[in-house]
This record gives C-alpha cells, structure tokens and sequence, in this order.
C-alpha cells in the first residue's frame, strides 16, 4: 500500500463536504501500482457526490469545472487517468477559474 495526500478546494469541498467549509486535505491509501484513475474510482465509492462534482466515471473524465494538479504539474486528464501514483504524491482538485 501507498500513500498519497488528496487536498480539494473550495467550492467543491462544500459539495463533497458540506458541513466542512473551506479547503480540506487527507492522506488517501492506495494499492501499490495505483493510477490516478484508481483515486478517483475510490473517492467515488465512498462518496456519490464526487460523481456529480468531480469525476464522470461513464465518461471516464473529469468534469470540465475542475482541474487535478499532480505535485504542482497540471494533468491533462483526458490522457494521464491511467498515469501511476507514487508514496507521498499530492493531488490536488481545484475548482477552473473562469472570468474575463
């Protein structure tokens, strides 16, 4: 088993945990050969919510409001699902600014 550090940001933390506002952040296990597409079927099965806010798991993408940063590296989620997780890797779910 591995382990690596999940940090998820407003305002998809209020979605995923409602009565927790602000940023939340905890270590998450993983079998060992554990992809990113791995994470997001796991935090999926605890949570339905993750579904609707994050991961499309029909689709096997991620929704288009959010993006994953890989230790401080912007994955490009339509080809790096299946990228390896490594013991102490951060990922992080940011919700996609928009504006102008």
């Amino acid at each position: 088993m591995r382990k690596v550090r999940v940090e998820v940001y407003p305002w998809l933390t209020d979605r995923l945990q409602p009565r927790q506002p602000g940023c939340a952040a905890w270590e998450e296990e993983l079998a060992d050969g554990g992809t990113l597409k791995d994470l997001l079927r796991q935090l999926q099965a605890r949570n339905p919510a993750f579904t609707e806010a994050v991961y499309d798991a029909d689709a096997a993408q991620i929704r288009g409001h959010v993006v994953v940063i890989v230790n401080d590296c912007i994955m490009h989620t339509e080809t790096n699902l299946d990228m390896p997780l490594s013991e102490g890797d951060c990922i992080t779910f940011l919700p996609s600014a928009s504006g102008g």
